[in-house]
């Protein structure tokens, strides 16, 4: 077999394995997900069904007070922040090292009047509500470089959280860079929130949206209608992906056939 019919072969194996992967996939978690979702009507507050894949609508809060973000001190539902920094010691590499690593969630409620309902935000998927950023430093001979904090778009509450720690950001690197990740959730005041209800003994109300074997918590925006066209909208574009790439493995398993056969070069 020469290296022209071995190429055209192992792309039509790739490509049917993808298909495969996607075809799993509607098969299973996105299809009965998307049923599910299709399936669901929004209940008040006060007529979730425990038990049962709910949707409901409300104001998104801490059950007592809110956290505080400690880079910017805003208030917050719940935050995750990470620092790290990669860099040399005397040219020598050095593994990237945890600075701070710190995450905390409130206990939430979703609001509607004077109806509250806990909701389990750990694990939950987010859409739309979510801040996440990205911001890098650079730093050479023990000290940062001129222009880092303006090139990386940092604010002046995030640079001077790293200021704060002084020369524990940089640690032993003579040169490197420090990276802050950060993803906070502040309140909101008309969240569409998809989950199971679940009983729970720490929650007054006694119930719980929250995720489960069966279902991911979702906080998402808009009306259920435009969230269920979504939904759909994913499982039709994984399976016209999906007959996509196998279409694919058939072209490139022709011109195997082709460059076997002698017909392409």
């Amino acid at each position: 077999m020469s290296a022209g019919v071995g190429l055209w072969l192992g792309g039509a194996l790739l490509a049917l394995f993808f298909a495969w992967i996607l075809g799993h996939m509607q098969r299973t978690d996105a299809r009965l997900r998307t049923e599910r979702v299709l399936k669901l009507t929004q209940r008040g507050l006060g007529e979730l069904v425990p038990g049962e894949v709910n949707a409901t609508r409300g104001a998104l809060r801490a059950r007592a007070e809110p956290l505080t973000c400690p880079v910017d001190g805003a208030a917050c539902v719940f935050y995750e922040l990470s620092l790290t920094r990669a860099g040399s010691v005397r040219g020598q590499a050095r593994a990237p090292e945890t600075v701070q690593h710190t995450e905390r969630y409130a206990d939430a409620v979703v609001r509607d009047g004077d109806a509250a309902v806990g909701v389990a935000l750990r694990g939950a998927r987010f859409t739309g509500h979510v801040r996440e950023i990205t911001r890098e430093a650079t730093f050479r001979d023990g000290e940062w470089l001129a222009d880092t904090w303006e090139d990386g778009g940092w604010s002046g509450d995030e640079r001077a959280f790293v200021d704060a720690l002084g020369d524990g950001a940089r640690g032993e690197l003579d040169a490197g860079t420090l990276t802050l990740r950060l993803r906070t959730l502040p309140p909101v005041d008309d969240a569409l929130v998809i989950g199971e209800a679940l009983r729970s003994s720490s929650a007054a109300e006694g119930l719980t949206l929250g995720s489960s074997a069966r279902f991911q918590l979702e906080l998402t925006s808009g009306s259920l209608a435009h969230y269920q066209r979504a939904q759909q909208h994913a499982l039709t574009t994984m399976q016209g992906a999906s007959r996509a790439f196998v279409a694919l493995a058939v072209v490139l398993a022709l011109l195997a056939g082709l460059t076997y056969a002698g017909v392409l070069g």
